[in-house]
């Protein structure tokens, strides 16, 4: 039985085994690295550790054990033809791609969840975005639990990594109904930032940025596919230790693909419009209000507008024909600690969001128009 750690990496044509090594350290170390991009650019930009990083910290954990389960099933004999390997040893490859597979599952949970919070930063107003976004959350975390209680029981106590006792369930069919929902979300999640800058008022090249930014998952979307039809080609192989290679190579690739996509959008060029202002929201204060509330998102709102309020506040509607309204508006900039001015100043409570303070003064004047001047008459209301 193979002991040492780890062994040759030499690739034969009845050992392929090596190649599989080489592309799960290859993203590993990529994963890693990124990881520490994505910490600068919070550290550079201002913000702190938040729940978007940790949980891609979790996923890059997870990622990282699943690479070194399947590095570990290669030394003692994955990727080698199963006539070559004795009985200790397949007990051993099962055991480690048992515990890979685990880790797996919990690697795509995190990576999920880190895109959907961090999208659900960017729409922090309660809206149907947002309410779609905990939805499909739910669904992750549902299709999480039962993936990794079904993985890890899937050959039943006390050895249930042990395929050769024949108390298995059929793998393929199990496989084939988590894939299709992990492929679902992810697909789902694509169409959230296009949900998200949709409607927004900017050039249409920045809206394509946005997208593409978030859309790398179309990446693990792919490796997702390549995962089930590996799956299918090895239903009645008899050789499952050697032919199984691409099989644990698609899966590297998505895991790893998951993490990488999920950082993406943190990069400079995104944040750089997002800090412009490009996303930011506004809204009209509420009653006792001096100034437009902001809320704590990039999307933009349409003002609602009211008739006068009972309690003098500043909701209007100039509805009549003949009426019209002027708005002005002098808005100022703060730094980024924030200043107590008299208008509004956004403050945020959590260290896990991308600061946006402005004061904005409003004005709207309702009148009477002059047919002769184009001026208003006297009726002023204060915002």
């Amino acid at each position: 039985m193979t002991s040492e750690w780890p062994r040759k990496a030499r690739i034969t044509p009845d050992d392929h085994g090596p190649i599989l090594t080489i592309v799960a350290l290859f993203f590993m170390v990529t994963v890693h690295l990124s990881f520490i991009v994505r910490l600068s650019i919070r550290w550079s930009t201002g913000h702190m550790f938040g729940k978007d990083d940790a949980f891609a910290f979790g996923g890059m954990l997870c990622c990282t054990a699943s690479t070194a389960a399947v590095a570990i099933a290669v030394n003692h004999g994955l990727g080698k033809r199963r006539k070559n390997l004795d009985s200790p040893q397949l007990a051993l490859v099962e055991k480690d791609t048992y515990i890979s597979t685990l880790f797996f599952l919990s690697t795509l949970f995190f990576a999920k969840m880190s895109m959907l919070v961090f999208i659900r930063h960017l729409t922090r107003a309660k809206t149907q975005l947002a309410a779609t976004i905990r939805v499909i959350a739910v669904v992750v975390l549902l299709w999480f639990v039962s993936a990794i209680f079904a993985a890890a029981f899937q050959c039943g106590l006390p050895r249930p990594w042990d395929s050769r006792a024949g108390r298995c369930f059929d793998s393929r069919i199990f496989w084939y109904i988590t894939g299709a929902v992990d492929i679902l979300t992810d697909v789902a999640m694509i169409f959230l930032p296009i949900w998200l800058v949709w409607a927004l008022q900017m050039s249409r090249l920045k809206k394509v940025i946005v997208v593409i930014a978030f859309n790398f998952r179309i990446l693990v979307i792919a490796a997702a596919i390549c995962r089930l039809v590996y799956i299918g080609r090895l239903h009645g192989s008899t050789d499952l230790t050697f032919d199984s290679i691409p099989f644990h190579i698609a899966t590297q690739c998505q895991a790893h693909l998951s993490i990488l996509v999920a950082s993406i959008p943190i990069l400079r060029p995104f944040m750089s419009l997002a800090e412009s202002g490009m996303l930011i929201d506004v809204t009209l204060g509420g009653p006792g209000t001096t100034g437009p509330r902001y809320n704590d998102s990039y999307n933009m709102k349409t003002f609602s507008s009211k008739h006068s309020g009972k309690d003098g506040s500043a909701s209007w509607k100039p509805s009549l024909a003949n009426y019209k309204a002027v708005v002005t508006g002098d808005s100022r900039r703060q730094g980024r600690q924030g200043g107590q001015g008299d208008g509004y100043s956004l403050e945020s409570n959590s260290s896990d969001k991308i600061f946006i303070r402005q004061t904005t003064e409003w004005t709207v004047h309702e009148g009477q128009p002059d047919p002769e001047l184009g001026s208003t008459s006297s009726d002023h209301c204060h915002i």
